[in-house]
């Protein structure tokens, strides 16, 4: 579905902006704020590797930082973005800072406001304190800067695929991003999570380690969320994405905005293309492909009567992976925005110079009908 050959892209290239990628100092706050985390409260660490770096970590006397851990999290209403924010600008320069304390303000609940540098003083002092009790070990330090190798070894391939991205949504301008930095991977970090921060002229991208989808997916957001923050959705329409998406969906977003922006961004996936379109037939090939351990995984997450807990059936047995897909992966709200991509993308064919942006303001209600 793509058009390799147009010339969208190259028109547009020498405005895109840069794609660099992060060093271990980047995330220094975060790194040091999710052991403590981790230690003293919940465990967002869920891959082997991860729980096995942070066994490394033996931290003496936890009690002095649990109070002061507690109050942040009830300050920042257990926020994770907030949260994230505010350990990133740990040991930043005051610029970084100050567009952290920008971004809450303009995207963050109101009462927030007036006790931000308060706020921003105490996780920095905590983390600062915490960080004199404990040094970043041999294996966290193997596992970032390896993460970083690879990162830049992939570097060529990920701008190809963000380039795509690029030619297909046409995005009008990048508002002031000049670059965007993809951070080196804190392992304990949940798998197949990942975020993103705009500050100043640089774009910050947390992605999954080893994770093109991820990876694509945040740099996304950058696109999309601006578009989507435009328009207003009516009272209906929102009752429709609540009706057409997965229970799975709306267990984790519990705005329809939110599910509007991600199932926008999850429909694309790494390039408009047969490979990457909402069917049957696509998800037993992302089944098969899939590690048997994270297919376990899944499976034992699942809400509800399950069709099968074992993974033998669903690989093999058509029928089970048919009752599968239609109870917890088949998404009705993801195909009605496929269907509005391949009208977007009949339009660029015809239109070289009609933006995603402009199309979608215009035509977006047509997703509801």
């Amino acid at each position: 579905m793509q058009n390799e050959s147009n010339l969208k892209f190259e028109q547009k290239e020498k405005t895109n902006p840069e794609i660099e990628i992060g060093n271990p100092h980047d995330i220094e706050g975060l790194l040091l704020f999710s052991i403590l985390q981790n230690k003293i409260d919940i465990s967002t660490c869920d891959t082997k590797e991860g729980k096995e770096i942070l066994a490394e970590y033996q931290v003496e006397d936890l009690r002095k930082f649990r109070i002061q851990y507690q109050e942040l999290v009830e300050l920042t209403d257990s926020n994770k973005e907030l949260i994230d924010w505010l350990s990133f600008s740990f040991n930043k320069n005051q610029d970084i800072k100050d567009c952290v304390l920008e971004q809450i303000k303009m995207h963050k609940s109101p009462y927030l406001h007036i006790k931000l540098n308060y706020l921003m003083l105490k996780f920095h002092n905590l983390i600062a304190e915490f960080q004199q009790t404990i040094t970043v070990n041999e294996k966290t330090s193997d596992y970032i800067n390896n993460d970083i190798d690879r990162r830049q070894n992939d570097l060529s391939e990920l701008k190809n695929k963000i380039n795509e991205a690029i030619s297909f949504f046409l995005p009008k301008n990048f508002g002031n991003i000049k670059e965007y930095v993809y951070l080196p991977h804190n392992p304990l970090m949940k798998s197949q999570s990942g975020f993103g921060m705009h500050l100043g002229e640089t774009y910050y991208i947390m992605s999954d380690h080893n994770n093109r989808v991820n990876e694509v997916h945040e740099f996304l957001h950058s696109i999309i969320n601006p578009i989507t923050e435009k328009i207003k959705l009516t009272e209906v329409e929102k009752r429709s994405i609540l009706e057409f998406s997965t229970e799975k969906t709306k267990e984790h977003y519990e705005f329809a905005a939110s599910i509007l922006n991600e199932t926008l961004i999850r429909s694309y996936r790494t390039g408009f293309n047969v490979e990457n379109q909402p069917t049957f037939e696509s998800f037993k090939k992302i089944l098969l492909s899939t590690p048997r351990n994270i297919i376990i995984e899944i499976l034992a997450r699942e809400h509800g009567s399950p069709i099968t807990d074992n993974i033998d059936e669903l690989l093999n047995d058509e029928s089970i992976t048919r009752q599968y897909y239609d109870k917890y992966v088949r998404d009705k709200f993801k195909d009605k925005v496929w269907e509005f991509y391949k009208s977007y993308q009949a339009e660029i064919n015809q239109n070289n110079t009609q933006s995603f942006e402009d199309y979608f303001l215009q035509n977006y209600k047509s997703i509801f009908e």
